[in-house]
């Protein structure tokens, strides 16, 4: 998702923003599930970076947390590639 097509929907968080991605559901306004796999399956990174999550119960940080205005592009992978870490799944 670009920067232009986060700002024509007006967003105003990258959960919202990613709703809009085939075969992604956000739990609770905030967790982000990738074709029906729950949030144990998911890792985020920010700059290539993993994100920790704020819940030691859960996989996945909050998107509720990061404001749309901040992003350049979000991107979803739905399948596994060699270049993500080995416990990636989405």
């Amino acid at each position: 998702i670009s920067s232009a097509q986060i700002s024509k929907s007006g967003d105003s968080d990258v959960a919202s923003a990613v709703r809009r991605v085939t075969g992604v559901t956000v739990e609770g306004g905030k967790y982000v599930y990738v074709r029906g796999l729950g949030d144990r399956y998911s890792k985020t990174t920010l700059n290539a970076a993993e994100v920790p999550g704020l819940d030691p119960n859960r996989n996945t940080v909050q998107m509720d947390l990061f404001p749309t205005n901040l992003i350049d592009n979000i991107l979803v992978y739905k399948t596994f590639s060699p270049n993500l870490p080995g416990d990636f799944t989405g």
